[in-house]
């Protein structure tokens, strides 16, 4: 007699406790084999016990280029950690590194990090070697912050831009572009608004200006030429989610918007190493596709960490260009 194995073959247990992950964030629990539709008369499935892997193995050049601008350092110094240092598993600068690294990988919200502590690439970001904070410490942290830490992180971000220039530029620029962002919880909220009606109609286009000349000629010639600027704002709000401001408390809301005004400082770093490539001028989103939402075979022994790449990724050269340049031999 044969075996009836139709049942094995429609639904494989598997016990998520045999899976070579030993810090995964998911308790003993038995999860079934997930099946696809076949492909050339076979079968095609799915499960959970691939081991260490990681979606995130960019975040190994977003590393480099935090060191090198010696940023989450930076910020570590003026944010408000009111902690017992006796009692601290989880440093200030680590704080800072797995939110900012976070939000440059796509993540912005911090129930996110209820798995992603465990995720190795976030882990070798953040310079630790064990699970990384909990959404709860994470957000009694953000809790903490106030006017005097949104001041000291501006300056953060006028050094940061000081220091990449080799001689004061001649002019600059202030684009003040008008945002709408909810906020939450008893927050004041006003909304102000300007409607302009001129002998030729309605005009919705304006600008408020000191500068001496012709408004039309202003607006076409100068206010328009801020050209790229528009990206970079756009970067902030869509892909760095600068509107995520989500917290009932005005201050926290400073420290999200200003977490996202950082970890574009990390993109633009990346994007000058990358000048001469194709993504020279490519906006955040590309970035983070392209080149940080990498997936990689994770192995780790007390030697080293090896990130096994996809052999082919199709900005390999691109890749391994960045790495060549941010870590040099």
């Amino acid at each position: 007699m044969v075996p009836d194995t139709r049942t094995a073959e429609s639904l494989i247990i598997t016990s998520v406790q045999d899976s070579p992950i030993r810090n995964s964030a998911v308790t003993e629990c038995y999860q079934p084999e997930l099946r696809f539709s076949s492909f050339s008369r076979r079968k095609i499935t799915a499960d959970f016990t691939g081991g260490d892997l990681t979606s995130n193995a960019g975040l190994l050049l977003l590393r480099e280029c935090d060191q090198h601008l010696g940023l989450s350092r930076s910020v570590a110094e003026v944010v408000n950690d009111p902690r017992r240092p006796a009692c601290v598993e989880h440093s200030t600068e680590q704080l800072v590194r797995q939110r900012l690294l976070a939000i440059a990988a796509g993540y912005e919200d911090l129930n996110d990090h209820d798995q992603l502590r465990f995720d190795t690439a976030l882990q070798v970001g953040s310079q630790r070697l064990s699970p990384l904070a909990s959404t709860a410490t994470l957000c009694r942290f953000e809790q903490q912050q106030d006017r005097s830490v949104a001041i000291g992180l501006h300056k953060v971000l006028f050094d940061q831009f000081v220091a990449r220039h080799k001689k004061p530029p001649k002019r600059l620029v202030l684009d003040f572009d008008a945002t709408d962002i909810p906020v939450y919880g008893e927050q004041e909220q006003r909304i102000i608004g300007k409607a302009e009606y001129t002998r030729g109609g309605p005009n919705p286009r304006f600008i408020t200006t000191n500068l001496e000349g012709d408004g039309e000629e202003l607006y076409r010639k100068l206010y328009c030429a801020r050209g790229d600027m528009e990206n970079r704002i756009k970067d902030q709000q869509m892909d760095l989610f600068a509107s995520r401001t989500s917290c009932h408390r005005w201050w926290p809301n400073q420290w999200r918007l200003l977490l996202s005004a950082l970890a574009w400082v990390l993109y633009e770093y990346l994007r000058e190493q990358l000048q001469d490539t194709k993504l020279g001028k490519a906006s955040v989103a590309t970035l983070r596709n392209r080149l940080i939402k990498v997936g990689a075979v994770v192995i780790k022994n007390t030697r080293r960490f090896r990130f096994l790449l996809p052999t082919l990724l199709p900005d390999r050269e691109i890749f391994c260009k960045l790495a060549t340049r941010l870590v040099p031999t």
